[in-house]
């Protein structure tokens, strides 16, 4: 009887089950058959982020504000008149590494200023005894190159160096060197010379918190009112103090044993020598962002003095 029931049962369904079967073919058939229909919109990019228009000073954009730590998006503390009237002057200048000597050769005018900053002690390789000549070969920069460089700044153009060199406490850490070789390195420098003159040589040693780590180092020049830096009154007449940073282990700078800019406890910072019509100048990297401090209006200053007779 029970399974009377089920035959019966199975009767009945077969019918409906069959029906399901041929009709799902057809409705994916009539699916696939028409397009979906998809809106689009379109939502400008201004809607969802700030304008990314820089709306700095162009002057605060580069040089002279150039560092051997990285610059975030530098602003400067003055109103914009005081760098509208440098940028006046239209000058142009390129870093040395990115100078193109040829053009240059063939005109002078390309650029009124030429900058290096320093280097890590990885980076710096001595040739002979002249200051330049090891940065060209620190850089791969020929001598038929360095000497349309000399030419070039005997007919006016002004060379802005600020000769470092970096030794971390990686350095020390890793046998790249130690004080034996140190001092070597820094009688070496001694010994050299910048278009004929000697150099200053001030080495600056942090302290090493551990065998990786170092604790920033700062240096700090104060001039009261009435005290002459150097030798250049813009500059003697409103610089009042001046910070140099220090992030590496040990820090040697360089300058020219010309005329002063900036000396302090009996150490030169800044000085500079004419060479032909030109201007080669030698500074510490003092720091530029600090308010607190005249870094910035130094640097300034200092563009200033030296484009003036340029153009």
């Amino acid at each position: 009887m029970k399974k009377l029931f089920l035959l019966s049962l199975f009767a009945l369904l077969l019918p409906a089950l069959t029906a399901c079967s041929l009709d799902r073919p057809a409705l994916q058939a009539n699916a696939l058959g028409e397009p979906e229909k998809v809106q689009l919109f379109s939502v400008p990019l201004t809607s969802l982020s700030r304008s990314a228009e820089d709306d700095r000073a162009a002057l605060t954009r580069g040089f002279p504000f150039v560092s051997p730590k990285p610059v975030s998006h530098f602003r400067g503390k003055f109103p914009p008149s005081v760098y509208a009237d440098l940028e006046k002057r239209d000058f142009r200048a390129q870093q040395l590494t990115e100078v193109d000597f040829w053009h240059l050769e063939r005109e002078p005018g390309l650029y009124d200023v030429i900058y290096c900053k320093g280097m890590l002690l990885g980076e710096f390789k001595a040739r002979g005894k002249g200051l330049l000549e090891s940065i060209a070969y620190s850089y791969n920069i020929s001598a038929e190159q360095l000497t349309i460089l000399r030419d070039w700044v005997g007919k006016g153009g002004i060379l802005w160096l600020e000769p470092a060199i970096y030794v971390s406490s990686y350095d020390y850490k890793f046998k790249q060197i130690d004080d034996t070789r140190l001092n070597q390195l820094v009688r070496t420098l001694s010994g050299m010379t910048l278009d004929g003159y000697g150099l200053n040589v001030l080495t600056l040693r942090g302290r090493r918190i551990d065998d990786l780590h170092v604790e920033p180092l700062s240096r700090e020049l104060s001039f009261a009112k009435g005290e002459k830096p150097g030798e250049i009154e813009q500059i003697n007449a409103r610089i009042r103090s001046l910070l140099l940073e220090q992030n590496d282990y040990i820090g040697i700078y360089l300058s020219v044993k010309g005329t002063p800019i900036v000396r302090s406890g009996g150490q030169v910072f800044a000085s500079f020598v004419a060479s032909g019509r030109g201007k080669i100048i030698t500074l510490a990297p003092f720091d530029f962002e600090d308010s607190y401090h005249d870094g910035e209006l130094f640097r300034l200053l200092l563009l200033s003095w030296a484009l003036e007779g340029r153009r």
